[in-house]
């Protein structure tokens, strides 16, 4: 594979973007090619196809959720999750992860303790070969009436912009009722997972999701079968 230059890494900056974060998230990914046996297999945000994404709540849906999660010691990936990330990596679609954090916001813990458990998945991920484009992370308390945190679109909104995506090309996959509103308001499928809270939220008549799915693995063998019916541009 051909070195990759600063002037590759610039045309991976979107208009409008963090460019800190994104030539960050280059440089990870530099990082992953040089791991891994199979790197063609790594994809890049300016591949032809990248303007198809997986949006992905995280406790309940990529790890277990124990009720505001501010602890590293607390994470616990949820069964089959990793292999789910890599191949819906694998198959071209860009990841992000958007998560409410009112426990931020309540003062059960910090921005920073959010960042940490961050750090510690990107850990888990790299070595699986995955990369998480960003995470997007509303810390506010909801009586705060903020104008990011999920059933709102925001963060769809700001990573569609950012990042070139087509959302009715794109997923959102979560446990709660805010997953799936999210992710319609938007203009995404939406995909509840029975992990975490989602057998709840099934019970719930105004969860109306475009499909219903085990968990994390599931959902992604059931996008993959989308990918026949949707005009590759």
């Amino acid at each position: 594979m051909p070195e990759i230059f600063l002037a590759d890494l610039l045309q991976m900056l979107p208009f409008g973007a963090d460019h800190m974060y994104i030539l960050e998230r280059a440089l990870r990914r530099h990082s992953l090619l040089a791991k891994h046996k199979h790197p063609a297999k790594i994809h890049f945000m300016h591949d032809q196809h990248r303007n198809r994404a997986v949006f992905l709540d995280r406790d309940g849906t990529i790890m277990k959720d124990a009720s505001h999660v501010g602890k590293v010691e607390q994470v616990v990936l949820i069964p089959h999750a990793l292999s789910a990330l890599k191949r819906l990596q694998d198959a071209g679609y860009a990841l992000f992860v958007i998560t409410n954090q009112s426990g931020v916001g309540r003062g059960y813990f910090t921005h920073e303790a959010v960042e940490s458990i961050h750090a510690h998945l990107n850990e888990r991920f790299d070595e699986a070969g995955v990369c998480i484009e960003r995470y997007y992370v509303c810390p506010h308390h909801p009586e705060d009436h903020c104008d990011c945190r999920k059933p709102k679109p925001k963060f769809l909104f700001d990573a569609a912009r950012e990042y070139g995506l087509d959302l009715s090309r794109c997923f959102m996959i979560g446990d709660r009722l805010s997953d799936i509103q999210a992710g319609q308001n938007a203009g995404a499928k939406s995909i509840l997972v029975l992990t975490g809270a989602g057998r709840e939220t099934r019970a719930n008549p105004e969860a109306r999701p475009d499909h219903l799915a085990d968990d994390l693995a599931a959902a992604t063998e059931w996008i993959l079968s989308q990918q026949s019916h949707q005009t590759i541009s």
